[in-house]
Order: structure tokens, then C-alpha cells, then sequence
């Protein structure tokens, strides 16, 4: 079987910026590219070269192919605003601006190793919300009152953190709170708290055991699970993979919300 490796273009009008792009053979560094048909594009520019990139960015932006724009933060912040007006970039939703290399560094680095998903590009404190920007990049925000760990930190130390150098997750030395990409999606978003509890559940050496014995334990028989045959419990039960909507439909068959059945059953394996 062959392997399809993943591979983008960087295009360095920002000069600068060299230092960011992994030396691997995953980047490939392009004068200028042909709009019409560069694919996967990470571009590094200055403010002030914002008017020379636009239509190119804009057309790549519009098929679907521009991974980042990496904005070196050359001029006054007050004045991004109308420098992106000009430019007509203002729609563009994959905008990183930076001041320290470190962070195009740390972008590249998780598309690299295929962690943009999981890993951390930046971080924000405003009031009593934290904003994160992950490496894909998608920005994410929650209140520190929905995170319990989070609610330990002082007001006066929320600004305070530090954000590991991978990205892997953010500090806050004050209350020696760590908090991953991972932990923000669980609290912010349902359906990724329910794939994730899943994936653990299935992970588990004798979790088709654990699932059997505590149906028997609640006097339900195989065929008592609708939407499921018998045949199909009878495989989950012997370990076998089970999908999401399968395992929502033995939660229902035991009058459970998903989370509380998957708690009862990695109750059960631990027996």
C-alpha cells in the first residue's frame, strides 16, 4: 500500500520568516506561485506587504487551498485594521498575525506531525473568557467558570499563563493549572466530549465484557436493543469496534444519556 504523504507550499515574501519553515521535505518553498493552481498554501508576509499578496491570497482563499496567512506585525497594531481594509483581507479567516517567530514555528511544526488539530498556536485572556486559536487555525472560546480547574485561578493571575513551546497545552503557574486543546473541546462542544469518551471506552481491554455484564445486570437480553440486531450487540460484546450511534443506541436501550451509560460501563470493567 502506498502511502500518501501530506506536502504544502510556503511562499516567503516575508524573508525574515525563513527560520519558521521546517527543513523537511513535507514544505516546499515557492518564488510566487500560480494562484490558479498552488495547492495547500501557507504564505509569510509582512503588514506592510499586504497589498502584494491580496489577490493572490484571495483567489487561493476562495478555492479552498490557503492553509495560513503568517502576518508579521510590522507596523502599529492600531493601524491593521485599515492596512487588511486596503488589502481587501479582511475576510480572510486564516489570518495569524505575529510578533515572535516561535509561533509560525510551532504552526508548521503541528501540521507537520499531523497535530493541528490538537495543538495550541496562541492564546488570550479578555475578562473572565479565554480565547484560544488552535494550529488548524479555529478559535475557540470559554469562560473560566466552565472548566473547574479554571475557576481555582485568581482573577488577578488569569493573564498570567505560559504556553508550552509545542503548543501542547497552556500554564498557569500560580495554581499549577494545565490545560489542553483537548480539555477546551470536551468542555465547549457535546459531540466531541461524546466521540472522545467513546474512543476511551473501546480502548479498554474487556470493555465488551463490561458492556455485556451490566446489560445482564439490568435484565435486558440481546434483542432488546432497538436499532441494534442481536447479531450486532452479540460482536460489540465480543469487543469488536463499535460506532458511535451503536453505542448511543444501548445508552437509550437502558434508558441512559450516553455519558451516563459509558461512566456505567467503565464502572463495570473495573470490577
Amino acid at each position: 500500500m502506498t502511502i500518501q504523504r501530506r506536502r504544502w507550499n510556503v511562499w516567503l515574501c516575508d524573508k525574515e520568516a525563513h527560520t519558521a519553515v521546517p527543513s523537511a521535505a513535507s514544505f516546499r518553498v515557492v518564488k510566487r506561485p500560480r494562484a490558479s493552481s498552488v495547492r495547500n498554501l501557507f504564505v509569510f508576509c509582512s503588514a506592510i506587504q499586504l497589498p502584494e499578496v491580496s489577490r493572490l491570497v484571495s483567489v487561493v482563499n476562495r478555492r479552498n487551498q490557503l492553509m495560513a496567512v503568517f502576518l508579521r506585525q510590522d507596523a502599529d497594531s492600531v493601524w491593521l485594521p485599515q492596512l487588511l481594509s486596503r488589502a481587501n483581507l479582511r475576510a480572510i479567516r486564516n489570518l495569524l498575525v505575529f510578533s515572535d517567530i516561535e509561533l509560525p514555528k510551532r504552526v508548521l511544526a503541528a501540521w507537520q506531525h499531523g497535530a493541528e488539530k490538537d495543538l495550541i498556536a496562541r492564546a488570550m485572556v479578555a475578562g473572565d473568557h479565554l480565547f484560544v486559536t488552535s494550529c488548524v487555525p479555529d478559535t475557540m472560546e470559554i469562560g473560566f467558570e466552565e472548566i473547574p480547574a479554571l475557576r481555582l485561578i485568581p482573577i488577578r493571575n488569569r493573564p498570567d499563563f505560559d504556553l508550552s513551546s509545542d503548543g501542547s497545552y497552556i500554564h498557569w503557574p500560580s495554581k499549577d493549572v494545565h490545560l489542553s486543546m483537548d480539555a477546551i473541546r470536551c468542555a465547549i462542544d457535546p459531540a466531541y466530549r461524546e466521540q472522545r469518551a467513546a474512543a476511551q471506552m473501546t480502548r479498554l481491554n474487556n470493555w465488551g465484557v463490561a458492556v455485556s455484564a451490566f446489560r445482564k445486570r439490568r435484565w435486558l437480553r440481546q434483542c432488546d436493543v432497538p436499532g441494534l440486531s442481536e447479531r450486532q450487540v452479540r460482536r460489540i460484546e465480543r469487543g469488536e469496534q463499535a460506532t458511535l450511534s451503536a453505542l448511543k443506541k444501548l445508552a437509550a436501550a437502558h434508558g441512559m444519556e450516553l455519558e451516563e451509560y459509558l461512566s456505567a460501563v467503565a464502572g463495570e470493567a473495573m470490577v
